[in-house]
């Protein structure tokens, strides 16, 4: 069809990563189309406990100091963060929203642990193996106890912050991890917006940040996080490296 939008999607990466063929730069990216499209494959693809870890270790130090109860997490993804941040007691409560269906019944998944199985045991079975597999399922009850305790306290949501109906200063922190990145400069001009109203006291992010405008492929973006933010009103008290492109800043109302 004539008027058929060429959509940009994530088989183009995997066509440019597998077979050597160019990113067609001229695609349209729409960031709902594409993590429709590519929600439930960015999930399976943590496929190894460290890209869970992912910043974790610097976002548990900047909350536990800044005393933080109530977050919210735009642009969640699968909720990746979200019970290291619990679990570690540096947050109360998370409301945690996404503009993508595909990804938010992956947090669903991810979020929902295990039902423990009392172990089985052979007749050969020795007094010491039985006692070494029952305390394993026992902390593993307790574990998997703790988990569903947790998942209480993530209030999950379909949203975009350009329809968002939260009352301002609802929240001690408004944050995004690796989401801004996926945004034009016209969406992020009103999502910083959105997330210095919701928050009382700071705003953190994590976010791709290589030179100001970069734009390398349709997905991708580099913005000047520091500049839009004080620009708005906000002050920054930390901006750090934390590898591979990626930046962590903090700002204060």
């Amino acid at each position: 069809m004539e008027n058929q939008i060429n959509f940009f999607t994530v088989q183009d990466i995997y066509n440019h990563a597998d077979k050597q063929i160019d990113i067609d730069i001229t695609k349209v990216y729409d960031p709902l189309h594409f993590w429709e499209d590519y929600g439930d494959k960015y999930f399976k693809g943590f496929d190894k406990p460290q890209e869970f870890h992912k910043y974790i270790a610097w976002l548990l130090m900047k909350l536990k100091v800044l005393k933080v109860d109530t977050l919210y997490d735009a642009g969640c993804g699968f909720c990746r963060v979200e019970p290291f941040l619990l679990e570690a007691g540096v947050v109360k409560d998370i409301t945690a929203v996404d503009i993508s269906q595909k990804q938010l019944d992956c947090a669903k998944i991810y979020l929902t642990p295990t039902i423990p199985l009392k172990p089985q045991f052979k007749p050969e079975a020795t007094e010491e193996e039985r006692k070494k597999a029952d305390e394993e399922f026992k902390k593993t009850e307790e574990d998997y106890t703790k988990a569903v305790e947790r998942i209480k306290h993530i209030d999950i949501r379909k949203q975009t912050l350009k329809w968002s109906t939260i009352p301002p200063d609802s929240y001690d922190c408004t944050m995004t991890v690796e989401c801004m990145q996926h945004l034009p400069i016209s969406s992020v001009r009103y999502a910083i917006k959105e997330l210095q109203k919701l928050s009382r006291k700071y705003v953190i992010i994590v976010e791709r940040f290589v030179f100001d405008g970069e734009h390398p492929v349709p997905h991708l973006w580099s913005h000047n996080y520091a500049k839009m933010m004080t620009d708005i009103g906000l002050k920054l008290i930390e901006a750090t490296i934390l590898g591979n492109g990626m930046v962590g800043m903090v700002f204060k109302k």
